[in-house]
C-alpha cells in the first residue's frame, strides 16, 4: 500500500511526493500519462519507494527534450 500526495497537477507539471505505507515485498511507483490532441504522447515514472515510511518527491513535466501542454493527463501509481 501507498498514499500519493500531490502539490500541482497541470497540463504542463506534476509534482508531489509518494510514500510507501506498508512493510511488503512491493514497491510502489508514480505514473503519469501525458496526452495532447488525444493522442498519448509522453509517459513518466518517479523513482520507486520499497520500504515502509520510505518517502519520494517527484517534479514530472509533458515532454522530454521539448516540453509541451498536455490537453489531458492520467496520473496513477503502480506496485510491483
Amino acid at each position: 500500500m501507498a498514499k500519493v500526495t500531490f502539490t500541482q497537477v497541470n497540463g504542463h507539471v506534476v509534482q508531489g511526493w509518494l510514500e510507501k505505507l506498508s512493510k511488503d515485498k512491493t514497491c510502489a511507483q508514480v505514473i503519469v500519462k501525458w496526452y495532447k490532441g488525444g493522442k498519448l504522447r509522453d509517459t513518466d515514472l518517479s523513482e520507486k519507494v520499497c520500504r515502509k515510511g520510505q518517502k519520494k518527491y517527484f517534479s514530472m513535466r509533458a515532454g522530454d527534450k521539448h516540453h509541451f501542454n498536455a490537453s489531458d493527463l492520467w496520473v496513477g501509481y503502480k506496485l510491483s
